[in-house]
């Protein structure tokens, strides 16, 4: 029997198209859902207001046990199983080590995908460290900390235009500080070096200006490195996390909250950051085709930290419930879902839309509400017991720097 020309062209042309289309998986740690939708309804955030009408928004909870550790969500939205079965619980393991790659118990996306031959790119996502071998490229959230390269990407050779030492050698950080604080530049040379003690206004304001550069370069370092990556092939599977939301909400939260009520200084930082972000964001968007899925999600959103006032060093913290927004061919258009989705729906649902099973080892399940109708009937979804564990590589232990000790512990996640 043979097929008329017509016909067959029409049905490779829908096989090669469901082939081609990739997945974005872009995480955005600690954006917060209700003050995103505000900011996107004002027009601040055109690119997340674009994905809102064009796709499917939500709210992503944990089962995740209280105070909320990003580690261990991020790493649910990744394996699609309960921190009960990845293992991975915060930064820091009950020995003083950091967690790395190696500790998780579960397979992550990359390497579900890896193993049944898709490609995968993986920038910055969260206890990357070190590098996994993945059938695409992977760039550690580590990149612009760890020791050498060799661990911090694979594959081991992999040559980036953006340095490890990027915020350094760009020398951009005051000038982007100033910018995102609505400061003219000198205006900020009273604050360096700091004046006065910890508890001193003087002391906080230099702290937050000079951590918001440095938060600042290190997400547009990693916005770069995203583009790179995109820029030098194409992958059935993209996974990018950007870390700023989440840092400059620690440290301004109580100032945001108290503009509301009146004029207070770096009050208006964290909407500006916010829209900083969604910049970055329009950058990955822009290498995604329209044939792609993208969904974009945080972890947790936020509020004022007990008893903290606006210029507390450290005001912010975590609230449950983060953000969900979805947009692609097979998901619904412009849709408000009723009830939330958990981190650990995310894995098996991007499974789905890579035309992959999910795995019954799974403590996660397809997120059916964000698919249009007649979607999931026309292809049900595929199981497999279980995706093969990773290899971890590389042997390195990253020290702790002072910087990053003092971060961990004004935002709770060490004593």
């Amino acid at each position: 029997m043979t097929l008329r020309p017509a016909l067959l062209a029409l049905l490779l042309a829908l096989c090669c198209a469901h082939a081609r289309a990739a997945v974005f998986v872009i995480g955005l740690d600690g954006t917060d859902p209700a003050l995103a939708g505000e900011l996107a309804a004002a027009g601040r955030l055109p690119n997340l207001a674009a994905l809102m009408r064009d796709g499917v928004t939500g709210r992503l909870d944990t089962l995740s046990p209280l105070p909320l550790s990003s580690p261990s969500i991020w790493t649910s939205v990744a394996t699609g199983a309960g921190e009960g079965k990845h293992g991975i619980t915060g930064f820091v393991k009950s020995d003083g080590g950091w967690f790395r790659s190696g500790d998780r118990r579960a397979p992550a996306l990359w390497g579900m995908a890896s193993a049944r031959g898709k490609s995968a790119a993986v920038a910055g996502w969260l206890l990357t460290y070190p590098a996994e071998p993945v059938n695409g490229v992977m760039v550690s959230n580590n990149y612009f900390m760890a020791v050498g390269t060799h661990s911090a990407v694979y594959p081991p050779a992999l040559k980036l235009r953006t340095p490890r030492a990027f915020a350094f050698e760009s020398g951009a950080a005051p000038a982007l500080a100033a910018r995102l604080a609505g400061m003219p530049l000198p205006a900020l040379f009273p604050f360096m070096p700091p004046l006065g003690d910890y508890a001193s206004p003087d002391f906080r304001a230099h702290y937050l200006l000079e951590k918001l550069g440095d938060y600042a370069l290190a997400d547009e370092g990693f916005a770069r490195v995203a583009e790179e990556l995109l820029e030098r092939g194409a992958y059935d599977l993209f996974l990018a996390y950007l870390p700023g939301t989440d840092r400059v909400s620690h440290l301004a939260w109580g100032a945001y909250e108290a503009g509301k009520k009146g004029a207070v200084p770096f009050s208006g930082l964290v909407p500006a950051y916010y829209a900083y972000t969604d910049a970055l964001l329009g950058r990955l968007l822009a290498k995604a085709g329209k044939d792609d899925t993208v969904i974009v999600l945080s972890d947790h959103g936020f509020k004022l930290r007990e008893k903290a006032g606006p210029l507390t060093v450290v005001s912010g913290d975590h609230r449950p419930g983060g953000l969900f927004v979805a947009k692609g061919p097979e998901l619904k258009k412009g849709a408000r879902l009723a009830g939330p989705i958990l981190d650990r729906d995310v894995a098996p649902t991007v499974l789905y839309l890579l035309g992959l099973p999910a795995a019954r080892t799974m403590d996660g399940k397809l997120a059916e509400g964000i698919f249009r109708d007649g979607v999931l009937k026309a292809r049900p979804q595929e199981y497999l017991d279980a995706y093969p564990a990773a290899a971890p590589r590389g042997n390195e232990s990253l020290p702790f720097t002072p910087q990053e000790l003092e971060r961990l512990r004004l935002s709770g996640y060490l004593q």
